[in-house]
């Protein structure tokens, strides 16, 4: 009787399984692995078209990060943040000023401010498309800051993801005064953006535009978005992602 009874438990206990399991996605049930190789957007872009010995020194650092670092920018940039959405160039005037009277101590974070201040009179020059500045912009915000491509795990952090009356769009900007990113690099991180929200972002009634995906080069003072047809860089992106693997692969 007991062995009845205990059996009976087992068969309940499977059919519950069963039953939860038929009620999972695929994706549920097969987990991906978190992909071998990693490395941030801006460091991939740059990889693409660097020599080797800095290829190495780029994937040194990403396999074995510095445990501290120091942000540039982000007074210049948390300005900009601010004015693209309301599509106002008043928060630009006001981090100048602001960054105008802030006390620093030491070379480093002195020599941020002025720069955080020649990176906003260098936005100032910038002409945005007319498409994209005439957009009412709503910003989305969202958790998920990667996007896994050709099994690398690529960290996008978007400065803005926005939405529109129509359309869905986003922004990364490049403030960095000694590696600006020429119509390539900009492209290539537009094109990422563009595929990134495709990915990430479900709005219904809305369309990711890729025109709204916007690189913008602050001390270039020039922007890309995605580009069309034939322009599209996915043989350069495939071609650098299969040598990053290589070389990644011969380091460790």
């Amino acid at each position: 009787m007991e062995t009845k009874v205990i059996k009976k438990k087992y068969l309940e206990d499977i059919t519950r399984q069963s039953d939860a399991l038929l009620g999972k996605s695929t994706d549920d049930l097969f987990k991906k692995k978190e992909p071998k190789y990693s490395i941030t957007l801006n460091q991939l872009v740059n990889f693409i078209e660097a020599s080797e010995s800095t290829q190495r020194r780029i994937l040194n650092g990403q396999i074995n990060p510095p445990k501290e670092s120091f942000f540039w920018y982000q007074g210049s940039k948390a300005a900009i943040k601010k004015s693209i959405p309301i599509n106002d160039v008043e928060p630009i005037y006001q981090g100048i000023n602001k960054l105008k009277k802030t006390k620093t101590d030491g070379i480093q974070k002195e020599r941020n401010r002025i720069l955080s201040i020649t990176a906003l009179e260098k936005y100032l020059q910038i002409s945005l498309p007319l498409q994209f500045r005439k957009q009412k912009k709503e910003v989305i915000n969202n958790d998920i800051k990667y996007f896994d491509y050709l099994g690398i795990r690529i960290k996008i952090t978007p400065d803005i993801i926005f939405k529109s009356q129509d359309y869905i769009g986003a922004v990364k900007l490049n403030i960095n005064k000694t590696k600006p990113f020429n119509k390539l690099r900009m492209e290539i991180v537009s094109y990422f953006l563009y595929q990134y929200l495709k990915k990430v972002i479900k709005e219904e009634g809305k369309t990711i535009d890729p025109k709204l995906c916007l690189c913008i080069d602050v001390f270039g003072k020039n922007f890309a978005h995605v580009p069309t047809g034939t322009s599209v860089p996915s043989i350069i992106i495939q071609n650098g992602c299969k040598e990053l693997i290589n070389m990644w692969d011969s380091l460790i």
